[in-house]
């Protein structure tokens, strides 16, 4: 029996560590799920509120370092351009940051900016006010080591605290660095188009190629498909070309949104917030009929499918594709319903607005009012432009109030 007591103590110890593991793992993640900020260390731009360490307040010293990094992205600089940026101008690191403001440790010391700084800064959804957790774990009681956590079962609570950055300023910053397949030049920087420019055919990106001519510089865009394969048409344009057809396009639209802007002063006098209410509820049935529009696209596929019209794998696609857009609508709609959206007001109206006619194009101006430019095979060139939505929904506002543009 004495040869069996340490064994069983062992197992007892063993199964009541596990158990207070588990509890105190679930219990934090309850916290989190609450809403609670539960760390040692607040995020860069961010403080621990003195009065509940489980929020976060705004640190207005760190805050302006990240708004220069997210402006300087803005205005086309590339990752090696804001490190040299930070660095000419003595921006303290995070990490030194906090330890000789505040005398915080953080581990590693950095003194020097690189892009793993950036990238952890950049792509933060903490700065839009979300507050994001669970984003490591230990593998167990026992095992220390940090493991990461897949992305879809982070624990995300939104408008958490006061964003540091606009919403819309993140994304766009998000769409320029990280989603889109850009490279920077030899020089470290963007050239303007790059990222934006796509095939009408393939929809693959357009191959930017320089020629000289005469001793002049000229540059071309090609199909990056027909290049490599020929499995596609040239699609090419010259750069001065597209320049000529996005700065005359581009101005036009910038007029019509002013238009729009003024006929909306004229005929309203409104708030922000009541506008915004209104254009919500404009959107809320378009949401509706879309939803008509895809459950009657779904009964008419599962009568095709009765009736031997379509294959088994062909409705399991569609039926995919349509529940993925009721899904994505209905999520929509309960967020409009519960104002967890705010993006119809009038800053994007103001922003056109204060910028008023380009007189030339570069990067800035890309990237601040085109999603993507489409090129086809006869040198016709389709602008997709940043707030289309917001555009079209100020468009059926004012219809809807007789006042036809």
């Amino acid at each position: 029996m004495d040869s069996l007591e340490l064994p069983f103590k062992n197992l007892m110890n063993e199964s009541y560590s596990k158990d207070s593991s588990k509890k105190m793992r679930s219990s934090l993640k309850a916290s989190k799920k609450s809403g609670n900020f539960i760390g040692k260390i607040a995020p860069f731009g961010y403080l621990k509120d003195p009065e509940d360490v489980h929020k976060l307040i705004v640190d207005k010293d760190a805050a302006i370092i990240i708004k220069k990094i997210f402006n300087l992205v803005l205005k086309g600089k590339s990752k090696q351009e804001i490190i040299e940026d930070l660095t000419n101008n003595n921006i303290l690191t995070p990490s030194i940051y906090l330890k000789e403001k505040y005398s915080i440790e953080v581990g590693k010391i950095s003194k020097k900016w690189n892009t793993k700084m950036l990238d952890a800064i950049l792509q933060n959804q903490t700065y839009i006010g979300s507050l994001v957790q669970c984003k490591r774990t230990r593998i167990s009681h026992k095992t220390h080591n940090i493991v990461r956590v897949p992305e879809d079962e982070w624990v995300i609570s939104k408008e958490r605290h006061n964003a540091i950055i606009d919403e819309e300023i993140f994304n766009q910053v998000q769409d320029i660095l990280y989603n889109r397949n850009v490279r920077v030049n030899k020089e470290g920087k963007f050239y303007k188009y790059t990222g934006f420019l796509r095939c009408s055919e393939c929809g693959a990106n357009l191959y930017r190629l320089t020629k000289i001519k005469n001793k002049k510089e000229k540059v071309f865009y090609y199909c990056s498909t027909y290049i490599k394969t020929k499995q596609c048409n040239k699609h090419y344009i010259q750069e001065k070309e597209l320049d000529e057809i996005i700065l005359s396009t581009l101005n036009q639209h910038i007029e019509l949104v002013c238009n729009i802007k003024e006929k909306i002063d004229d005929t309203i006098s409104l708030s922000r917030a009541e506008y915004n209410a209104e254009i919500k509820k404009i959107r809320i049935v378009e949401i509706d009929k879309e939803l008509e529009k895809y459950k009657s696209l779904l009964n008419e596929l599962l009568k095709d499918y009765k009736c031997d019209f379509v294959s088994e794998e062909d409705y399991d696609d569609f039926k995919q594709k349509y529940l993925y857009e009721i899904n994505k609508l209905n999520i929509e709609k309960e967020n409009l319903k519960i104002n967890k959206i705010n993006s119809y007001d009038f800053e994007w109206l103001n922003k056109f607005k204060k910028t008023g006619m380009i007189e030339s194009v570069d990067r800035n101006t890309v990237d601040s009012f085109i999603k993507n430019i489409f090129v086809d095979n006869e040198k016709g060139v389709d602008i997709i432009f940043r707030y289309s939505d917001q555009y079209k929904l100020a468009e059926r506002y004012l219809k809807k109030q007789n006042n036809v543009i």
